[in-house]
């Protein structure tokens, strides 16, 4: 489990490379067999939110996202 340092050190990376579009960047953050699951995915909606489970290295190994209307 991260500290809440790592947590949001992880976070201000993973916002700064997406709002940069930095794909390499963004990717750096997440496991080789990464899963996300998304079940309204394919809907855009107001409400997002995601929970990412991360492993002992730090990389995010499952990113559960519920996007509501």
């Amino acid at each position: 489990m991260l500290t809440e340092t790592e947590a949001r050190g992880l976070a201000s990376h993973w916002i700064a490379a997406w709002n940069a579009h930095d794909l390499d960047a963004i990717l750096s953050h997440y496991g080789d067999d990464v899963v996300l699951q998304s079940p309204v995915a394919a809907k855009r909606g107001t409400s997002v939110g995601e929970f990412m489970e991360v492993d002992s290295a730090g990389k995010v190994v499952r990113v559960v996202a519920n996007y509501g209307a």
